[in-house]
């Protein structure tokens, strides 16, 4: 392929703004952020299933019988938001025609397949239209590459995290590029390690 545009992100990052680029494993995140807080005050296992406000605090209520009463209620819980439906009335996100795909794969075994692949860089390949693309980078100090895929598809009849059809999703890829052009390396890596890649899918939504 043909490197359309290149974004010094390291050092020059730092310079710019502050800070490095950083990624990262979520479950790595959520362990570190976890880590920070004082021993006691988080609470697993607790699905909201209402709340009400009375002005001076606000009641919750949980879906395994439990409740507390907070000064406070942050809803930062996702596009099924129960905090933003109680506030404003149900809703349905509107799909976006697409699909994301996600695997987490060891780097080493694309790095010995594909030795000619600098996978240092987070790099993105663009398809024939902005809507076919791969997004790879390194996670895990270097230890596994992540990878993105989209595609545009009709609406899944369920949404997943868990559902394993990312190498049926990277073989559409592959016929979408032109044979050896860049990412076909990558994809065809990632389906030859499907025992060691963990998958999930995404419908793209708003």
């Amino acid at each position: 392929g043909t490197v359309t545009s290149r974004v010094e992100m390291a050092e020059a990052a730092r310079l710019r703004y502050g800070a490095p680029m950083l990624t990262v494993h979520r479950a790595e995140l959520i362990d570190a952020l976890a880590a920070a807080l004082p021993r006691g005050c988080l609470h697993v296992g607790h699905r909201l299933s209402g709340f009400t406000d009375s002005g001076a605090d606000v009641r919750l209520e949980f879906e395994n019988g439990s409740g507390v009463t907070c000064d406070a209620l942050i809803g930062a819980d996702g596009i099924h938001s129960r905090v933003r439906q109680t506030l404003f009335g149900a809703d349905v996100p509107t799909y976006t025609g697409m699909i994301a795909w996600r695997a987490v794969v060891p780097a080493a075994i694309v790095e010995a397949a594909h030795p000619e692949i600098d996978l240092k860089p987070f790099t993105k390949w663009w398809g024939p239209t902005p809507d076919v693309q791969l997004v790879n980078f390194l996670i895990g100090g270097g230890r596994d590459l992540f990878v993105f895929a989209t595609l545009p598809a009709p609406e899944p009849d369920r949404e997943s995290w868990s559902l394993a059809q990312i190498l049926d999703h990277l073989i559409r890829i592959d016929g979408i590029y032109k044979a050896g052009e860049a990412p076909k390396p990558v994809a065809t890596t990632v389906k030859a390690a499907a025992p060691a890649a963990a998958a999930a899918e995404a419908p793209a939504k708003k």
